[in-house]
């Protein structure tokens, strides 16, 4: 994948998922937790322009498993912090509800799919 390519739909996911996060703010029982999405969206965009980095690396490594390593490594590691990003929210701001969750899972689904795509191109091209 180009980075020109990469930018362009990284730009897209990010204004879907900024729609996303602020059409929290329509919802009244959900719009208290928009610091929330708002931080998870800066998170997951972080989170996958790094991956985006780091793939172009491992893809163009003359070791074959790095690549597959680093896949797998991503998965673990954003699954783990978003357990602890969780229970930090829950100990910290208290919710009155489960809500939250909600635009949060919502945005790991949009950001998940899309880093799979671009490190799934990234794999299958095998350049940078």
């Amino acid at each position: 994948m180009e980075d020109r390519t990469f930018y362009t739909r990284f730009i897209g996911v990010n204004a879907l998922a900024l729609i996303l996060v602020s059409g929290t703010l329509l919802i009244p029982t959900i719009s208290q937790h928009f610091r929330m999405g708002l931080f998870s969206m800066i998170f997951f965009s972080i989170f996958v322009w790094v991956a985006f980095l780091l793939g172009k690396k491992a893809a163009s490594s003359k070791n074959l498993n790095d690549f597959t390593r680093l896949a797998i490594g991503l998965i673990f590691a954003k699954f783990a912090v978003c357990i602890i990003g969780v229970l930090l929210y829950n100990k910290i701001a208290t919710p009155s509800d489960n809500l939250y969750l909600i635009p949060f899972f919502s945005l790991y689904l949009l950001y998940s799919f899309f880093e799979f795509r671009v490190l799934s191109k990234l794999g299958y091209s095998g350049k940078s």
